[in-house]
């Protein structure tokens, strides 16, 4: 992954599909944002016509287009702004989405857009357990990709483990977890904002 060489902060917020990471990141921006130049991009799902059509298609080639122009234009101008970018599912979501990805083809796109991807100045991971992630799933409205989970509860373990391995093994990034089990939405997001702003003061861990 490239080195983040901007003024701008870059907080990739990551965990499978339940997690409850968008509902803390939106509740917890508007406080966030009162003392800083705070901005929310979606990373995987964006609302720009890559990222309908690859929601549409689901296929791991069109997230990966869908990701490198959110990373080169504004995710880029975001970082040249000096602004603190909170990335909702960046290349690690994708990167680590058993059993998609398990063919030759989605491993050598991985393997060729990995370096062109930003490097996070740190990862914030929602952790829930198991039965609640299922319970939310559940719950929430119809996807068939929150469907295959809950179809496949064993995915879940064999997923989270690809997917903190991947950002464990990538170099000079912070990975801080949120265990997101037992809070309720108000909690989360206060848990969540708490651990941004102590990022923000003390700076990134990890010299580039």
């Amino acid at each position: 992954m490239r080195t983040n060489k901007y003024w701008g902060k870059f907080i990739a917020i990551e965990g499978i599909d339940g997690a409850g990471k968008t509902t803390a990141i939106k509740r917890a921006l508007p406080h966030l944002g009162a003392e800083r130049d705070v901005v929310y991009l979606k990373g995987i799902g964006s609302d720009n016509p890559l990222g309908k059509l690859a929601k549409r298609f689901g296929a791991t080639f069109l997230f990966l287009v869908e990701l490198l122009y959110v990373t080169y234009f504004p995710l880029r101008r975001a970082m040249k702004r000096g602004q603190v970018v909170l990335m909702d599912k960046y290349f690690f979501f994708t990167a680590s989405h058993v059993p998609d990805v398990d063919t030759v083809l989605n491993r050598f796109l991985l393997w060729a857009c990995g370096p062109l991807m930003m490097r996070p100045d740190i990862v914030i991971y929602f952790v829930v357990e198991r039965k609640e992630r299922i319970r939310r799933l559940k719950f929430g409205p119809y996807n068939r990709y929150h469907q295959r989970l809950i179809d496949n509860p064993d995915w879940i373990l064999e997923r989270e483990t690809a997917y903190i391995g991947m950002i464990e093994n990538t170099g000079g990034i912070e990975l801080a977890f949120l265990n997101n089990t037992r809070l309720d939405e108000t909690e989360s997001a206060l848990v969540f904002q708490t651990v941004v702003e102590l990022f923000l003061k003390r700076g990134p861990r990890h010299e580039s």
